[in-house]
């Protein structure tokens, strides 16, 4: 789908932000000598299980362009915004084959400089050999297995690293933390509130979180009762028992499906284990889940590898023009996707000032020259100031501590790295 969305967001929106972080700054005077349109896209589960967060992160990012469009960022330069959507319906929610399809027909699209996704690891393990090999820029605002950009043997379930950028060159970027100060802030808050025996139960895909949990949770001088990986009611059951003959007094979830993590969270009190806390990582901190968990999500704690945009000062504003725009509240990676594509907007931006204000007229000139920018950047957000390692990784990773009260998800606790 192809959107000009200056005219999707309302213009409170963006005049809220005129003057704020982000791209409302205005285009510089050798910008306003480019013409022509600039492609970018968003690649995120906004259908299917995956929507309650995935398609919050689209209109955040939406929301980014929208405002640099109407501020004219890119001078005289319009910007258009591609959306995928990697979700399909045999898979009911994030799809590591569709996002492969996604992301090869935009690389195959010449005007597409940058794309900002994939939401979920297995899926940016799929686009990112696509991506790099035809040297665009992705920035993911949640993928967080830490075998994407590092060499963890034995603790993912993805590809190494060194696979997934075969040019040699890094394309890939995410502006969240890793799982392994997910998993930290996991074992240290679940230690604090007496657990001692943890279970940990994972849904095969965030095997690696799962490992580097364990790992995390005996290092804070916990011990690990038994694991479990499960598809479907039946497996959650067994493990659950499991758990309760172990003696386990922390059920630790690691996954990606909020409805997944509600399934584990609702089947607790069957299986007797009311008085056992239980904490979920990863994209598990949407509404769904509680809808899902019903009255048993009250009292739930969940990580994400994302601020409080309610927290932090720089985010102030972004919230004020995204419920202007939308008419609710963003979700935890909505704040990650709206910085995300500003650092792509700003690295085209430079991009072009070097070019002397007009277009590249080469298409992998333009991407290689936007892709420097963004791993040079460093950027005053609304999460706060990002830059990326030599490995793509942010140097200001963060993690929040989540809560169920009342039927609605709080932030308790947001711990830098």
């Amino acid at each position: 789908m192809n959107v000009r969305t200056a005219s999707c967001v309302s213009v409170v929106g963006v005049m809220l932000m005129a003057a704020g972080t982000g791209s409302g700054s205005s285009a510089s005077d050798s910008a306003h000598r480019c013409s022509g349109d600039v492609s970018v896209a968003t690649e995120l589960p906004t259908s299917g299980t995956d929507a309650a967060e995935g398609f919050p992160a689209q209109n955040a990012a939406e929301l980014a362009v929208t405002q640099a469009d109407t501020n004219h960022l890119l001078g005289d330069c319009a910007i258009d915004l591609i959306t995928k959507d990697d979700a399909s319906p045999g898979a009911a929610g994030h799809d590591p084959s569709q996002g492969a399809r996604n992301m090869t027909a935009l690389a195959a699209n010449q005007s597409v400089v940058g794309v900002v996704g994939a939401f979920d690891s297995a899926v940016c393990a799929a686009e990112m050999p696509i991506a790099n090999n035809a040297g665009m820029a992705q920035i993911s605002p949640a993928c967080s297995d830490s075998a994407l950009t590092q060499v963890t043997p034995g603790v993912s379930s993805q590809p190494q690293a060194g696979a997934l950028q075969p040019t040699g060159t890094q394309t890939f970027f995410r502006v969240g933390g890793t799982d392994v100060l997910e998993a930290s802030t996991i074992a240290q808050q679940a230690r604090v509130r007496g657990a001692t025996r943890a279970y940990v139960i994972d849904d095969g895909e965030s095997r690696g979180l799962a490992s580097v949990f364990a790992r995390e949770f005996s290092g804070a001088g916990g011990a690990v009762a038994g694991d479990a990986s499960v598809h479907g009611a039946a497996e959650v059951k067994a493990a659950l028992a499991d758990a309760a003959a172990t003696g386990a007094n922390l059920i630790a979830f690691c996954g990606t499906s909020s409805y997944d993590a509600a399934q584990v969270r609702s089947s607790m009190h069957a299986a007797g284990l009311d008085a056992t806390l239980f904490v979920a990582a990863d994209t598990v901190v949407d509404p769904e889940f509680v809808s899902a968990a019903g009255p048993a999500s009250d009292g739930a704690l969940a990580v994400t590898a994302s601020p409080d945009p309610a927290s932090i000062p720089s985010a102030e504003a972004f919230s004020q023009a995204y419920g202007s725009a939308y008419n609710s509240a963003p979700t935890a990676y909505s704040v990650n996707a709206y910085d995300a594509m500003n650092i792509l907007l700003t690295a085209i931006k430079e991009a072009i000032e070097a070019n002397g204000g007009t277009l590249p007229s080469n298409p992998q000139t333009f991407r290689a020259a936007v892709r420097g920018f963004v791993a040079s950047i460093s950027y005053g957000g609304a999460t706060g100031t990002v830059a990326f390692s030599r490995s793509g990784d942010s140097t200001n990773p963060v993690a929040t501590l989540w809560q169920v009260k009342n039927g609605a998800w709080a932030a308790v606790k947001t711990v830098r790295g």
